[in-house]
C-alpha cells in the first residue's frame, strides 16, 4: 500500500455526543486530497471507561483498508500525566509523549529508533511540526471547523504533510490518532 504525501484524517460527528454529554467510540476516514478514502480508523474501547476516564482511558484503535483488512493496530494503556501509545502491524512503533505543558512533544519510535518527533508550542497548539535530527520533515495540523462544531462536538480533522515512507505515514496517522484523543477529545 502506498500513502500519498498529504493526507487528511477527519473524524464522524457521533450524533449521540450532540446531544448529550456521552463519549461514544471515535470512527475516522482517512482521506487523499482529491477526498477518497484511503483507510477507515475505528476505536475499541469499553464504555464506561470513555466516560469516566476521558482523555486518560486505555485505548484500542485499529486502522483497516477500505475493505475491512487490518493495517494496524494501536493501543494505549492508562496513564495520568504522559501517554504511550504502541503501534503495530504494517507499521510498527511507539509514540511517547515526552511534555505536555509549555511545548507539547511526543517522540515516534519505529524498530530501528526513533524516527520523527511531533513537537508543538503552547501558542500554536494545533500544528505540530514534525522533526527529525531538528529538521522539520512534515507537519500535523488540526484543522478549525468552524465554531458550531468546535464548540459542540469534539469531531476534528487533521492534516498531515509528510513525505515518509509508508510505515511512517502510518505512524504520522497514528500520532494525529493520539494528539486527538490526548488533547482534543473534549468538547470546548
Amino acid at each position: 500500500m502506498k500513502l500519498p504525501d498529504k493526507i487528511l484524517v477527519k473524524q464522524q460527528i457521533e450524533p449521540v455526543e450532540l446531544l448529550m454529554d456521552f463519549e461514544t467510540k471515535n470512527k475516522y476516514a482517512i482521506i487523499d486530497d482529491k477526498g477518497k478514502v484511503l483507510l477507515y480508523a475505528h476505536e475499541d474501547t469499553h464504555w464506561l471507561s470513555r466516560q469516566i476516564l476521558r482523555q486518560n482511558r486505555p485505548i484500542k484503535i485499529d486502522i483497516v483498508d477500505t475493505k475491512g483488512k487490518n493495517v494496524c493496530t494501536l493501543e494505549r494503556k492508562w496513564f495520568l500525566f504522559k501517554s504511550k501509545t504502541t503501534v503495530h502491524g504494517q507499521a510498527n512503533g511507539e509514540i511517547e509523549q515526552k511534555s505536555w505543558a509549555v511545548k507539547r512533544v511526543f517522540d515516534v519510535y519505529d524498530s530501528k529508533g526513533l524516527a520523527f518527533t511531533a513537537s508543538s508550542r503552547l501558542h500554536k497548539i494545533w500544528t505540530y511540526n514534525l522533526l527529525k535530527d531538528g529538521e522539520e520533515v512534515g507537519s500535523i495540523i488540526k484543522k478549525w471547523r468552524g465554531i458550531l462544531r468546535e464548540a459542540l462536538t469534539d469531531a476534528d480533522q487533521f492534516i498531515i504533510d509528510y513525505k515518509g515512507s509508508t510505515e511512517h505515514k502510518l505512524l504520522a496517522i497514528a500520532t494525529a490518532l493520539t494528539i486527538d484523543l490526548r488533547f482534543f477529545e473534549q468538547k470546548k
